[in-house]
């Protein structure tokens, strides 16, 4: 049995999980981390992750204005 869970069921996604996510590059999310735009929960010295309750707020909180899609 794997112990791997999907994501939806993690109250934290990795970095790579929230790039893939977003659909952006690794990178502008560490470069988001670095300027405290997205808060982390560090394990030891190498791991991030992020809570999915930070994730949601940052999602609501963003909006496209009308005639942009």
């Amino acid at each position: 049995m794997s112990r791997k869970r999907a994501t939806g069921d993690r109250p934290v996604l990795s970095v790579q999980e929230l790039a893939d996510r977003w659909q952006v590059d690794v990178k502008t999310i560490y470069q988001a981390i670095e300027l405290g735009q997205i808060p982390v929960i560090r394990v030891g010295k190498r791991v991030l992750r992020i809570p999915r309750s930070v994730i949601e707020e940052l999602e609501q909180g963003c909006e496209v204005p009308s005639g942009e899609i």
